[in-house]
């Protein structure tokens, strides 16, 4: 814009809380009372297991004019597009950020996204358009060049191996007798080797978005049930060297969606460790029955277990009569696993 002031930014200034979304605010390395806003965008749905850092500088007539990283210039993002009001920077949940951005990307009239080159060690710019069409994939393709952190898949199955799709890594799977010879659950183990990590899961297509891989995990348990079941009911990640004192135990992971793509961390009755046969068992025999209530034709289908009408039910005819200031109503449902004590009366008062 005509004008304008043009401030540098610090891609270096960051304040970490992996727990929630949240902002803060710096002061330029070219001034003492510019203010640069930073928006923290964790494991958004568009980008499962990334997370997205904003800096835009506060006040108005602002440009963004150069970058740094810890105040030593990016010389390649010196004199940036006119009418730059922010950038972004994307990383991965499980990585440390000052050291491995994925994509900087150039807030204006017409973004610019830019990968990092190994072999000139500066950022180009590539084709926007691809990249704004599919952020998912690029970002899984820097995580696994970048990190050596690679999607795994829970869907794929048998004891054979794949291979993740962004970088064609190969990934193992193993078949697991559960401790005796007559197996009641089925439990695979998915499996990066070499000192690389998983990055983040997927199930067939779809994403899973509020799982968030450490950068020390290589490894996932993966459950069914019944033992010719092959939907996951369960996963356990187990503990690395992260540090946490919350992931030393490893943690568990139930379904909680017909599709799998939404799982919920257990908080309490956990199995001890993922050699517990007799522990898991019972909990998947749990979880089986709590699975009854999923819609098998709805992924983001609401319902109650307690046995009351569920939102959404299907095939519902609704009878309305108009009494006084009442309405009195009446509701025939189709009755699906999740839909109870259909007929329901209603009396609304106007």
């Amino acid at each position: 814009m005509p004008g304008a002031n043009r401030v540098h930014v610090d891609i270096s200034q960051y304040q970490e809380d992996d727990d929630k979304n949240y902002h803060y605010y710096y002061t330029t390395p070219d001034s003492t009372t510019e203010r640069i806003d930073v928006v923290v965008e964790l494991d958004p749905a568009e980008f499962p297991g990334y997370k997205r850092l904003t800096h835009k500088p506060r006040g108005s007539n602002i440009e963004i004019g150069g970058i740094e990283d810890g105040y030593e210039a990016m010389e390649e993002f010196m004199g940036l597009v006119p009418g730059c009001h922010s950038i972004s920077v994307y990383y991965w949940m499980g990585g440390v950020m000052s050291f491995s951005p994925l994509i900087i990307q150039l807030n204006a009239i017409t973004n610019e996204y830019y990968k990092f080159n190994d072999s000139t060690r500066r950022w180009d710019k590539t084709k926007s358009t691809e990249i704004a069409k599919d952020l998912i994939t690029e970002l899984d393709k820097q995580n696994c060049k970048r990190n050596t952190a690679h999607v795994v898949d829970i869907s794929r199955k048998d004891d054979i191996s794949y291979r993740c799709y962004a970088c064609n890594r190969k990934i193992t799977i193993n078949l697991k007798n559960p401790g005796n010879s007559d197996p009641k659950y089925r439990k695979d183990i998915q499996r990066v080797t070499d000192g690389d990590y998983i990055g983040r899961l997927k199930n067939g297509k779809g994403n899973i978005d509020n799982i968030i891989m450490k950068e020390e995990v290589s490894e996932l348990y993966i459950y069914g049930y019944p033992l010719e079941e092959t939907k996951p009911l369960l996963l356990y990640i187990p503990p690395g060297d992260y540090g946490a004192s919350s992931l030393n135990s490893g943690r568990w992971f139930k379904r909680a969606s017909s599709t799998g793509n939404k799982w919920e961390q257990l908080d309490r009755n956990e199995p001890d460790g993922h050699e517990n046969n007799e522990g898991i068992l019972s909990l998947l025999q749990q979880l089986s029955k709590e699975s009854q209530y999923f819609d098998p034709s709805e992924e983001e289908f609401e319902y109650y277990r307690s046995g009351v009408v569920a939102v959404g039910a299907v095939a519902a005819i609704a009878i309305v009569v108009l009494v006084g200031s009442s309405i009195l109503g009446f509701i025939g449902c189709k009755l699906t696993p999740v839909t109870r004590n259909c007929p329901v009366s209603l009396h609304l008062r106007l």
